[in-house]
Order: structure tokens, then C-alpha cells, then sequence
């Protein structure tokens, strides 16, 4: 048998105490929904656009997407592609362009970090490509119902 010293103990302790801590499954995380669609603008697909769910009756973290060339998207609350908590949403949808006139990316940060800068935009100049009126959740008109049931498949229309 192995002869640990008391150090050793400790030290395998923390290990696994480090491991166990890392291979949660969610469990305490509230549920979600899968939740996808697609995004078009004045009749065509979307690409590149940052889709983000807000929820109506509390202050939560947003559930957050990026369409694809196809315009279609999945979204993201606390896992990739895990959806949103069932509830009822304002939706925005943001596509922008840095001032160099390069498309600017999306800025989709790790949902699982408890920093509260992840949701902050990068400061750099840039022009949004869609109206205005759906960058934000107090201008945009757009809402969506996210239930548990589902499905949850959302074809978000822009003019």
C-alpha cells in the first residue's frame, strides 16, 4: 500500500476536490428550452447578425445567437446551443460594420462566466447595418414567447 504524507493527502484532496468541481452537469443551472430560427432581412437571409433574447419580467442574462449565411440561428443562455428559459422575450438583432468597413463580429462571450463585463460591448467605432429600432430592448418592437413544450423554431422578420 502507498505511503502518503499528510502534504500528499492534502494535495490529492484539492485535486479532487478541483476535478468533481469541473465536472458538474448543470444540474443547478435553471432550464432551458432549445431555441432556433432564422433571421431575414427585407425578405433575405441574414448573416453575421448577433441575435439576443431579453426577458420581459426579470433582469437575466440574455440568451444570445449568431445566424449563419443561411440566416439561421441557435441560441445560447448558459451552454452552447442549450436555448433560453422558458418566458417571454424582447428580441434584438444587431449587424454592424467597423468604421475601416470591415464586417464587425459579433461579440458572443462564455454565458458559463459570472463576470458581468461579458456582457459589455467592445469600445470601437462601428455602424449597424439594420435599423436602429432593433438594437436595443427598449426601442425594438420585436417579442417571442420561448415555451417549455417548445417548439421554439422563430422566423424573425426585419424591414
Amino acid at each position: 500500500m502507498a505511503n502518503f504524507s499528510t502534504g500528499n493527502l492534502a494535495a490529492l484532496a484539492a485535486v479532487l476536490g478541483v476535478l468533481v468541481g469541473c465536472g458538474g452537469s448543470g444540474a443547478d443551472l435553471p432550464a432551458t428550452s432549445p431555441v432556433s430560427g432564422t433571421v431575414l432581412l427585407d425578405g433575405k437571409p441574414l448573416e453575421g447578425a448577433a441575435v439576443r433574447f431579453y426577458r420581459e419580467d426579470k433582469v437575466d442574462r440574455p440568451a444570445i445567437g449568431v445566424t449563419g449565411s443561411d440566416g439561421k440561428f441557435k441560441l445560447t443562455t448558459f451552454n452552447t446551443d442549450d436555448g433560453a428559459q422558458p418566458g417571454t422575450y424582447k428580441v434584438t438583432v444587431t449587424k454592424s460594420e467597423s468604421a475601416s468597413g470591415t464586417p464587425a463580429e459579433p461579440v458572443i462571450y462564455d454565458a458559463s462566466s459570472s463576470d458581468p463585463a461579458m456582457f459589455e460591448m467592445p469600445e470601437t467605432k462601428v455602424e449597424n447595418l439594420i435599423p436602429t429600432a432593433y438594437a436595443s430592448p427598449s426601442s425594438t418592437p420585436l417579442k417571442q414567447t420561448v415555451s417549455e413544450a417548445g417548439p421554439n423554431e422563430f422566423t424573425i422578420e426585419l424591414k
